[in-house]
């Protein structure tokens, strides 16, 4: 496969903010982080409206100077996605503060939106268009995907061969399944799911092997101008 379409997107999907990045094919296919909507970190915010769904920096601004949109804010979606009513406590991002697992039901306290229970499972209200509304968190989370889905495409100038996800370590099967079908319904190929501590580790080493090869190519071109005079 040509490098050129060699089209990937790799998504730090945070509870708070997502960071995108791609490969840039103009520089030795070293990987840079995209700015979204002007910055290189994006909210993980969804806003539902009466017009439309606004996601990232837009819906962040909506959230802070409408009440109303305050209210139809979706927010920190990682804490709940793949997870059940009935699961055991765990480790989650927000009991992760606590040094103390939490259970679903006590991680929904720390939200201001609406969220249910159907079938043992966290289901979204907000109002959109008008109207009451459900969606599941793969649903939410599949809003913000999308926009990156679309970012990205705009930047490679083609369409995407698929994704590489982060995700926290201590993420159960569940959650990693979840977060998968969120990729799904935004449409994207899910070519790896990574720990975030394992991509940081990939990311540390890989900075560190350029620094030495850039280190060894400065050395080897002074033996090469000392030897030319």
């Amino acid at each position: 496969m040509s490098r050129n379409i060699f089209r990937v997107l790799g998504i730090d999907l945070g509870t708070t903010w997502c960071c995108v990045a791609a490969i840039d094919h103009d520089n030795g296919d070293a990987a840079v982080e995209i700015a979204l909507q002007g910055n290189r970190t994006t909210p993980s915010f969804i806003v539902f409206t009466n017009e439309k769904i606004l996601v990232g920096e837009q819906a962040m601004a909506a959230a802070a100077f409408d009440d109303k949109s305050a209210a139809n804010t979706v927010f920190d979606i990682k804490r709940v996605i793949g997870r059940r009513f009935s699961d055991p406590s765990s480790d989650s991002s927000a009991s992760a503060t606590r040094r103390t697992p939490s259970t679903l039901a006590e991680d929904i306290k720390l939200l201001l939106y609406s969220i249910v229970n159907r079938d043992d499972y966290p289901v979204i209200q907000v109002e959109y268009r008008g109207e009451k509304k459900e969606y599941t968190p793969q649903e939410c989370s599949a809003f913000l995907l999308r926009k990156f889905k679309i970012g990205m495409c705009e930047y490679y100038g083609g369409p995407l061969l698929g994704a590489v996800v982060t995700v926290p370590v201590y993420f159960t099967e569940a959650q990693r399944g979840a977060t998968k079908g969120a990729c799904i319904l935004a449409g994207l190929n899910m070519l790896q799911m990574i720990n975030e501590l394992t991509a940081a580790a990939i990311a540390h080493g890989l900075a560190t092997r350029c620094t030495r090869l850039r280190s060894r190519r400065w050395h080897i071109r002074c033996l090469l101008d000392a030897h030319s005079e």
